[in-house]
């Protein structure tokens, strides 16, 4: 895509373009091309005129503001993560975070940008939302070109400003990354000039989740933005824990609470062979839970054979050495998966996927041919299809292999990341296309 002044004729001498460079105004979307490589653009004579043209660019970088406010870490704070270096270079960041992990890393990721990363105070949940409605007011005066709400606190926030400033919610963009909104009615309502986004189109097909919210507010409008991947090489990954060296196991890779139903992936463990372990890594959300699969394994005899590694903040060794990945997400207690990003993760590492035939992972996995699927609840077939994946290394490995290439092609981060400003952008100018909108 070609830069060019919007306030001059194309025709114009471009040996006058940097005439009068305070003057100069650029459309965020090309200026954001520009900030890439600026002087590239540029012949001898322009360059020599462009010292303060440029510092007039730097200062008026295209801005975004983005609220990732919620108590919890999962995939929506992950793939938030992925995008942060990309949106970085091309914008002026604000960011407001909660989750102390979450900010955590993205101060890590944003070390050496112009970022600016304000953490969102843990008090009791009604000072928090003042106290980020008002961080909100004072960063509005920034003109941002886009805001983005990476969460359902998030996104309250916004269409409690929006009720005051209508034009905040025209700049909104609403990801929706779970089925456990509250307040779902008041955001859509609030915010119904506004483009919501989702991970999958499950959010919208499954009992009418999200389109029963936004059918009646008319122009409120939905794209899927699949979350990301990274395909390069984690340098110097975390190694192995010492106690699963040398075994084979099942890897279940999700945060502990019911929804994600680990206690059918224990029940499968007990109809494989005995030397097959399973090892559960994730943050502990509901401990009753935990203590209920701590004596359920114990209660089977498999007390030795399952193993609770908590949260891993580099899971690569984890997902390289382990047999599969088994998705035992289920549609009750708020699920099911709104996308399972757990799926790219093991297909970055070529490690074979089954899951349970619900939620995000439908939209995903193609049966067969990049993993596998267990009809909801259905233990026998959850094993079945793990005893297929031990029994049939060669075979397994090739129908991971077409993962591989699957997340290559279409959750790279980079591919993600121009889909997501094309979306944002097609919204600034009201020309999205009809198939993502509700009709």
């Amino acid at each position: 895509m070609q830069w060019r002044r919007l306030d001059m004729p194309s025709t114009k001498s471009a040996t006058n373009r940097f005439d009068s460079p305070q003057n100069m105004t650029y459309s965020c979307w090309e200026l954001r091309r520009f900030n890439r490589d600026p002087m590239k653009h540029l012949n001898q004579h322009e360059k020599a005129q462009t010292d303060i043209g440029m510092e007039q660019i730097v200062r008026n970088r295209p801005k975004a503001i983005i609220l990732s406010a919620a108590s919890g870490y999962g995939g929506g704070e992950r793939s938030l993560e992925m995008l942060l270096s990309l949106l970085a270079h091309d914008y002026e960041l604000h960011l407001l975070i909660e989750n102390r992990r979450h900010l955590s890393r993205c101060q890590h990721l944003l070390t050496g940008t112009d970022a600016k990363i304000t953490p969102l105070p843990i008090w009791y949940r009604p000072l928090q939302i003042l106290h980020a409605i008002v961080w909100l007011l004072r960063r509005w005066r920034l003109k941002p070109d886009f805001i983005l709400t990476n969460t359902n606190k998030s996104a309250f926030v916004v269409a409690l400003v929006s009720r005051l400033l209508p034009r905040v919610g025209k700049k909104a963009n609403v990801y929706v990354r779970d089925f456990q909104w509250k307040q779902l009615n008041f955001i859509a309502k609030s915010l119904k000039r506004s483009l919501f986004l989702v991970p999958s189109p499950e959010l919208v097909e499954y009992n009418g989740y999200l389109a029963d919210h936004l059918r009646p507010r008319g122009p409120a409008r939905w794209a899927v933005v699949p979350n990301a991947a990274s395909i390069e090489r984690t340098e110097n990954p975390a190694a192995l824990p010492e106690q699963l060296v040398g075994m084979r196991y099942i890897l279940s890779l999700a945060t502990i609470t019911r929804w994600k139903g680990q206690e059918y992936a224990i029940e499968a463990l007990g109809m494989l062979p005995s030397d097959i372990h399973l090892v559960i890594s994730g943050d502990v959300a509901d401990q009753s839970y935990l203590d209920q699969l701590i004596a359920m394994a114990s209660t089977l005899g498999l007390g030795n054979r399952v193993h609770f590694l908590g949260f891993q903040d580099d899971p690569t060794s984890l997902l390289q050495n382990a047999i599969c990945v088994a998705i035992t997400s289920v549609s009750r207690h708020g699920g099911p998966e709104t996308f399972g990003r757990v799926v790219i993760e093991a297909w970055m590492h070529s490690t074979p996927v089954v899951s349970f035939e619900t939620g995000g992972p439908k939209h995903l996995i193609a049966a067969g041919a990049t993993g596998f699927f267990a009809p909801e609840f259905d233990v026998s077939a959850l094993a079945a299809a793990i005893r297929w994946i031990i029994d049939n290394p060669d075979g397994a490995a090739a129908i991971a292999k077409r993962g591989n290439h699957e997340v290559r092609d279409r959750y790279e981060r980079e591919k993600i990341y121009e889909l997501l400003l094309e979306i944002v952008r097609d919204n600034e100018t009201k020309s999205l296309a009809p198939a993502t909108s509700l009709r």
